[in-house]
């Protein structure tokens, strides 16, 4: 079968011609995901190659604290640093927490875990830029929620960390 291919130019835009392609059930028609993020004075920058695989909230009074209380979990092999690794700087948790925090030395910006040594971590869902299609699946520690913020979904609310 032979179709055709719009071809891009070296800036990305697409260019009015076409050029053919001998087998196009050979061709990977899928585009690639980018998911850009960032903080918020843009020293530090990142790329998700894939869509993060969760989506939760966490209610503890920490998380709401450090800015992270919506996270998204990332594959590590998904995550490509842009720039400003150097940037970021880790709040070492204290117990009864377990888990260190992220954030921009330059402005502050909540990164959750990005400096993780683990497989899979959370990020800060507002470090991302892009969008992603995915929906709350998770609010976690639900008794440490504050009086005046109301759940308005029907994802499942969980005392502790979700099993």
């Amino acid at each position: 079968m032979i179709c055709f291919e719009p071809l891009l130019t070296l800036s990305g835009n697409l260019c009015s011609c076409y050029v053919p392609i001998e087998d196009a059930n050979s061709i990977d028609w899928k585009k690639p995901v980018k998911i850009p993020g960032s903080c918020c004075c843009g020293a530090v920058k990142f790329e998700l190659s894939e869509e993060p695989s969760f989506i939760g909230t966490c209610h503890c009074s920490r998380c709401r604290k450090v800015g992270a209380s919506t996270i998204v979990f990332v594959n590590k092999a998904n995550l490509t640093w842009l720039q400003g690794k150097e940037k970021v700087r880790v709040f070492e948790a204290t117990k009864p927490y377990i888990y260190n925090r992220c954030f921009c030395k330059i402005c502050g910006s909540s990164l959750g875990e990005i400096l993780s040594k683990e497989d899979s971590f959370p990020i800060a869902a507002n470090a991302l830029d892009g969008e992603i299609d995915l929906k709350n699946r998770s609010h976690e520690f639900v008794g440490e929620k504050p009086s005046w913020y109301e759940i308005c979904d029907d994802a499942p609310q969980n005392d502790n960390h979700p099993e």
